[in-house]
This record gives structure tokens, sequence and C-alpha cells, in this order.
């Protein structure tokens, strides 16, 4: 069911300017980095730390929906027909979280391990790097073939360089969909941000948030978050380390852009290419 709030004229296939600010439904606090997408469409951007965001010169009609998202956050759904002018504002509302249980024994403790699941240690000079105008991400399946019991600690990523590395970047953990074989929803409770990159592995401690680790693998994905930070760069602000022949059906490699679908991505497909991440865990 769509929620009424502010739009724009409900024309068939007219093109405008959209603007507005995302804020947490209860402390109406500005929401940053955000993601708002045109469903089924690759149109899509990030608010800025603020809460706001705009679409510029955008094609949409009455069947159209926005879609509002942040992790730690329900998901806002906005059809256009119901949107009364071209500035909006947007109230998520946070998710109840229930941290998993954690018993203590004066006796017979497990100890636990710590392992490291992903692509190994080795380096690379290769690197990923593109120019895109809208939301982008990738997602690389970990399998867990030892079916590991236990929890996550980290999330790391291998970057072999940057053009400009105050540009921030989210890593996520996906379970992993047994439908589409893709990534599903999100396991983290809340969002993760590295706001400065550096040369090599680049770690986001998560060890707080007390995720069990899946049997069936999961997904680490890197997302790129701002866009315009230096709009004069021809490439992206971050090159991401890849291995060249890897093992592409283990590891296999999902991206997204703008509205747009997970989908296997080609260029990495064709030359048995896998990005550089992995997680570190402790186990039992």
């Amino acid at each position: 069911m769509c929620f009424i709030l502010l739009t724009l004229s409900s024309v068939l296939c007219a093109q405008s300017d959209l603007t507005g600010k995302v804020k947490d439904k209860i402390s109406l606090n500005p929401i940053g980095f955000a993601t708002i997408v045109i469903k089924n469409k690759n149109v899509g951007v990030y608010s800025g730390v603020d809460g706001s965001f705009s679409i510029t010169n955008y094609e949409y009609n009455k069947s159209d929906s926005l879609i509002i998202s942040s992790i730690g956050y329900r998901t806002q759904k906005i059809c256009f027909q119901d949107i009364e002018s071209g500035n909006i504002s947007v109230f998520l509302a946070p998710l109840i979280t229930n941290l998993d249980e954690i018993t203590v024994k004066s006796k017979r403790i497990k100890r636990y391990k710590n392992k490291e699941l992903g692509i190994d240690k080795r380096k690379t000079n290769d690197s990923f790097s593109s120019r895109i105008s809208s939301t982008y991400e990738f997602a690389v399946f970990i399998p867990n073939a030892r079916d590991y019991d236990g929890f996550f600690k980290s999330i790391d990523i291998y970057i072999t360089q940057f053009d400009y590395n105050d540009d921030p970047f989210r890593l996520n953990l996906y379970s992993f969909d047994t439908i589409c074989r893709c990534p599903g929803e999100s396991l983290l409770r809340s969002s993760q941000y590295i706001t400065k990159a550096k040369k090599g592995w680049n770690s986001i401690s998560i060890e707080n948030q007390l995720i069990s680790l899946p049997s069936t693998g999961f997904f680490i994905s890197y997302e790129r978050l701002s866009l315009n930070s230096n709009p004069n760069l021809k490439a992206q602000h971050h090159s991401i380390g890849w291995i060249k022949g890897a093992d592409i059906e283990t590891y296999r490699t999902f991206t997204r852009s703008g509205g747009s679908l997970w989908r296997i991505d080609n260029k990495f497909l064709r030359k048995s290419n896998v990005p550089l991440v992995r997680t570190k865990v402790k186990i039992i």
C-alpha cells in the first residue's frame, strides 16, 4: 500500500525534478546515506549526511513508485500519484532489534576460535574501476563450507588505490536467498561505513552486533555512497582489488544500480575475476 505524501503532478511519462529529506520517524533526526530509488528503473541516489536528496530530470508515470530504505529502518514505498509537490519529507520507522541471547556458564565455557572466510590475502595489482551516475553495489557470495557455528567479527575489503579517499563507502552483509540464489535480506542491525579509505585491507568491526554465521553462506557487498564529491574524476574513487582466475562458481558476484534488481555481473564472469572481500568470524 502506498503512503500518501507530497507529490508531483500525475501525468503519464512526465519529466521533473524531486527533492526531499529523509528523517527518523521517532527522533526526527536526519538519516544520512539512505537509498532512494525509482522501482525497477536504473535511477537512484543517496541522501546526504543531513538527510537531503535530489533526483533531477527523471521520467515517471502513475504506476511508478519511489523506494526509500536504510539499514535499521522499515523500507518506505511512495506512489508517484500520491506526491503533490516537487519536495517531500520521508519519515522512516526504526526496526526493533532483538539481540541474540547469550548464556554464560561457570564451567566448561566453550572457547571461540578466530577464522577468516572469503577471498584470501593474496595481493593484486588489478582493480575494478568505473564511473557511474547512479547508486551502485556489488556483492560476493561467501560459502560456509564447513558449517561453522559462531558469529561475525568484521567485514573487510581490499582497496588497491583511490583518487579521493574521503569518499565514503558502505560494507554490507546479506543472507543467501535460496529462490534467486542472490543476495537476500540484510544481516546487519545498523549501517556500517568507512569514511576514509586506505590502501590495503579496510575493516569494519561488527562484533557488537552479535550476528550469527549462516550455515547456508552469505554475501559481502561494497556500496558506493558519494557520487558527486569530485565530479571531475573519470573513474570511481576507490579501486577494488580482485583475483584473476578465481572460482567464480563458488564466489558468485552480483551487482545492482539504481532501482534495478540483483544480477550476475558478466564483467567479473568473463575474466573469472572475484573482488577481494573477506570476513573475520569467531567460531565455537
